[in-house]
Parts: C-alpha cells; sequence; structure tokens
C-alpha cells in the first residue's frame, strides 16, 4: 500500500509538472513556430486601385484612447514597408504624451506593398515626380535607372482614393492633415506642395532627394514660393525641412564594409544633401512668400537614421490644438 501510496504521489506530481511546463519537446515545438506581432492600434487594409498595377497595403494608426465621436487630426507618410514599426512606436508614444497635453495627437496613415523588397524596387518610380527628360547621376550600384516618373499617379492615389477610404472609416479633422516623405518620399512630399497644396495642411519633407533631375523640384518650389500673385499667398504653407548632419559623408561602417565605398563616397559628395537643404531654406527664407519654412540638421545622422528623429518631429508638427 505504501509503495502504492508514493506512486501515486509520484503520479501526480508528474501530471502537475507536465501541464505548468509541458513536455520539452511540445514546449521546443512551440518556441520554433512562435506567433504573429500586432502593432498597438494598427489596422490594415488592402486596396486594388484601378490607377495601378499591384494592390496597395494601407496601415491606419489609431491614437491610444481613440474616440470615434472626436474629430482627429491625420499624418498620411509614405514607405510604409519601411518604417511602419518605427511609425508605430513613435506615434503611440506620441499620442499618450499629447493626450496628458491635452492636445489631439494624430491618426497615421501610411501605404505600401507588404513587401519591402518590392518596395525598394517600386519606390524609385512611385516617388519621383514626372518629367520629359531625365538628367541624373551614375548609381553607386553602378546599374541602371529603373522607370522613373510615377509620383504624380501615386499622390493622385492618395488623395482621390486613399483619403476618401480613410476619411469614410475614421473622423478626420480636415483642416489638419499633415503629409509625410523621406528621401524620394521628401521629394514627392514637395511636389505635392507646389502642385497639390489645397490637399493638404502641412508638409514635412525629411532628407528630401533635392538633387534628382537635377534639383528641379528645389528651383520649383522657390519659383512657388516667390509667386505671391495668387490667393494661396493670403494664409502661408507650413513646411517642416530636415536632413542628416552626415549626409554628405560615409559613416564608418560604410567605409569599412561598402563593396563600392569609393562610388558611394562620390554619390554623396555630388549629391549635397546637407547643402542643398540648407540653400532651399536659406532662399525660402530670403523673401516672404507662400511657404512659412522651419529647417534642422540632426547631427551625427546619415541618410537612412535621419528618418527617425524626423518622423517625430512630423508627429509633434501634426499634433493639433486642444481636445474639443
Amino acid at each position: 500500500m505504501r509503495h502504492l501510496f508514493k506512486f501515486y504521489v509520484f503520479s501526480a506530481a508528474l501530471f502537475c509538472f507536465i501541464n505548468i511546463m509541458g513536455t520539452p519537446h511540445a514546449q521546443a515545438e512551440t518556441q520554433k513556430e512562435g506567433s504573429p506581432v500586432i502593432l498597438e492600434g494598427a489596422t490594415q487594409y488592402e486596396i486594388q486601385s484601378p490607377n495601378l498595377d499591384l494592390p496597395l497595403k494601407v496601415y491606419v494608426l489609431k491614437p491610444t484612447t481613440y474616440d470615434p465621436a472626436q474629430s482627429y487630426p491625420v499624418l498620411y507618410a509614405f514607405d510604409a514597408d519601411l518604417t511602419l514599426g518605427l511609425m508605430s512606436t513613435m506615434s503611440q508614444q506620441v499620442s499618450r504624451m499629447a493626450l496628458r497635453a491635452n492636445r489631439r495627437p494624430p491618426i497615421v496613415v501610411t501605404f505600401g506593398y507588404g513587401d519591402t523588397k518590392l518596395a525598394l524596387q517600386r519606390r524609385i518610380f512611385d516617388l519621383t515626380p514626372h518629367a520629359e527628360n531625365y538628367n541624373l547621376p551614375q548609381r553607386p550600384n553602378s546599374q541602371p535607372w529603373p522607370a522613373l516618373g510615377g509620383g504624380d499617379n501615386f499622390l493622385n492615389i492618395l488623395i482621390e482614393e486613399i483619403k476618401p477610404f480613410v476619411e469614410s472609416r475614421y473622423n478626420i479633422d480636415k483642416g489638419v492633415e499633415t503629409l509625410y516623405g523621406h528621401s524620394l518620399g521628401g521629394l514627392l512630399t514637395l511636389h505635392a506642395l507646389i502642385t497639390r497644396h489645397e490637399h493638404f495642411d502641412k508638409f514635412v519633407a525629411s532628407s528630401p532627394s533635392l538633387w534628382f533631375n537635377p534639383q528641379k523640384t528645389m528651383q520649383g518650389l522657390i519659383a512657388f514660393h516667390n509667386d505671391t500673385g495668387s490667393p494661396a499667398s493670403k494664409q502661408k504653407i507650413p513646411l517642416r525641412l530636415s536632413v542628416g548632419g552626415h549626409e554628405e559623408k560615409l559613416t564608418q561602417w560604410s567605409q569599412r564594409y561598402s563593396k563600392n565605398a569609393d562610388m558611394r563616397k562620390e554619390w554623396l559628395l555630388k549629391n549635397k544633401m546637407v547643402s542643398n537643404a540648407k540653400t532651399l531654406y536659406q532662399a525660402l527664407q530670403q523673401t516672404d512668400g507662400k511657404v512659412a519654412v522651419e529647417f534642422e540638421v540632426y547631427e551625427g545622422l546619415e541618410h537612412t537614421l535621419a528618418d527617425s528623429p524626423a518622423f517625430l518631429r512630423a508627429l509633434q508638427f501634426a499634433t493639433a490644438d486642444k481636445i474639443k
């Protein structure tokens, strides 16, 4: 009987241990399979535009305490496939800070293709303005330039399809709409300011590729700023412009590990990312024109990393007045 009692005790203990810990095999299988990560406040939609050959993934990032009875400012941003995680984390943090200050944090709407590799290929077409002729430098990978000039169509899809889609599902304050872009996205943001400024209230261009075709967008924006004859000049258009302080030279990592470091160094020097941004800012400051510009240089940061503080500033820039 004593042995039988010990057997029962041992069996019960083993049963509890297995239920708590699981078998080694089952535990290993669970760890191996993992589970999807859900971004807080994020909702994904898919839009098949008749004006685009591929479906678009549209991600809506809501504030932490989204209330459909309350209207919200909105921040539209390019390059979801490259920076969705960054946008999600920062928007949630800024949302909490804004709510503590009794201000309205923005809903963030970002879009892409749901595939990073595809996005890197497509963005050169989708984020560049149309031109009859292109004068472009040699790429640092020595590859020929792919198709260009889909930016105007991409902006039309944003304005005519994505914006109405979002507005039909969320309570958007149409008086506080901001457009954000980095790199080629920054270039297209400036192009939108020139050609479609009536569809947005604020613009944020992070490290814009002003070297593209060369400096055409910069020259166009300066001309637009100085053309004060139209009614639009009565109210200045807010623009936030920024660039990384190390965007004209290779970082130590690039110098040590890049297979084509010399070509990349020449690429950075010729493109004059910092110099062009400063030139544009100074030109917009010289005259009292249509655009009210803010400018910031993120010292010590190269091109890719400059996107992070720029997006944080964009969220703050897009945050609206006190909750009504």
